[in-house]
């Protein structure tokens, strides 16, 4: 309609802003659309980060982060003191002869294209800014980044040889193929849901005797035929197989410390410390001592330990009182 003589020109001019409005409106709406797209991507994956930390074996990315996060802080620190003492130095000597560090954002920049490798053009023309170049690549290119791989490396020997030592780590592919199992079992044979086995092996004492004869539930809808299943099912893995005791006594030292910890555990209390076992053993010394001086005691003054007449003889601060007590 713009080239038509039929369309008044107020009408070509309304036309032509609402178009406009349309337009500016759809850009709008792509960009808000585009802002939340790049914020579900982000989220998705920190969720993808998360939920691959749950299995051992492809946690080695969280793991590694959360396990040398420590070294990883003071490394930050230490790196960024000494970035920006750099940054100040040419801020202050490079600044009014070059554009690459002309103010303190371009200096942050360029010492980070120096950090990367790449070296600006003609720096050999100019032998301060080669000799501060030349310390700058040797503190935080050859050393710092250096000691960042050295705590990441260490970070991921320390999670590697946790994950050997894991008696239930398996392959993800057998854990996910597992779970579909047991789930399929729970359905088919009506296994009750994992709380409440859990809540009901919590309130076990003796766990190292739970079988299917003890394994109840409250409401007794899980029938010992099925209880069986169940113990059969997990018996498969070799590290959930009940293992013989070793024979632990060898002395009657370390008899009593057992005895002491089964107790705590069938009583539900903390078992006694060395310090706290010692500390008994001299109370029940001493009062051993004193019932054996007084029992010698009374055989020299030939009275009856347990019960004495009235003014029998007395052991007092000042001696011994003669009284009816005699024989």
């Amino acid at each position: 309609p713009w080239a038509s003589d039929s369309v008044a020109y107020d009408e070509k001019l309304q036309r032509f802003f609402a178009s406009m409005e349309r337009l500016t409106w759809q850009i709008l709406q792509r960009e808000a659309l585009d802002q939340f797209g790049f914020l579900l991507s982000v989220l998705l994956l920190v969720r993808i980060i998360v939920v691959i930390s749950v299995h051992p074996r492809v946690s080695l990315l969280v793991a590694t982060i959360t396990t040398g996060i420590d070294d990883f802080i003071h490394f930050f620190m230490l790196l960024g003191i000494i970035y920006i003492c750099f940054a100040l130095i040419a801020l202050l000597r490079f600044s009014t002869k070059y554009d690459n560090f002309a103010s303190f954002t371009t200096t942050l920049e360029t010492q980070f294209q120096l950090m990367i490798g790449e070296l600006p053009e003609n720096f050999s023309d100019d032998s301060l800014l080669a000799i501060f170049m030349l310390f700058f690549l040797i503190a935080v290119f050859f050393l710092m980044l250096n000691f960042l791989l050295a705590i990441i490396v260490e970070s991921y020997m320390r999670v590697k040889k946790a994950i050997e030592h894991q008696e239930t780590e398996q392959s993800l592919l057998v854990d996910v193929a597992a779970a579909l199992l047991v789930q399929a079992k729970r359905i088919y044979y009506r296994w009750p849901s994992t709380f409440s086995i859990i809540a009901r092996l919590e309130e076990q004492r003796a766990k190292l005797s739970i079988s299917a004869d003890n394994l109840k539930m409250p409401d007794d809808t899980w029938t010992r035929a099925d209880r069986v299943r169940f113990f059969k099912h997990y018996e498969r893995y070799s590290f959930l197989r009940q293992k013989p005791l070793p024979n632990r006594i060898t002395s009657l030292d370390v008899a009593v410390e057992d005895l002491e910890k089964r107790i705590a555990l069938l009583v539900r209390s903390d078992a006694p410390t060395s310090f706290q076992r010692a500390i008994g053993l001299s109370k029940a010394r001493r009062r051993s001592t004193t019932s054996t001086s007084g029992t010698a005691l009374h055989a020299y003054l030939d009275v009856d330990p347990i019960v004495s007449p009235p003014g029998a003889a007395q052991v007092g601060g000042s001696g011994v009182r003669s009284g009816a007590g005699f024989k």
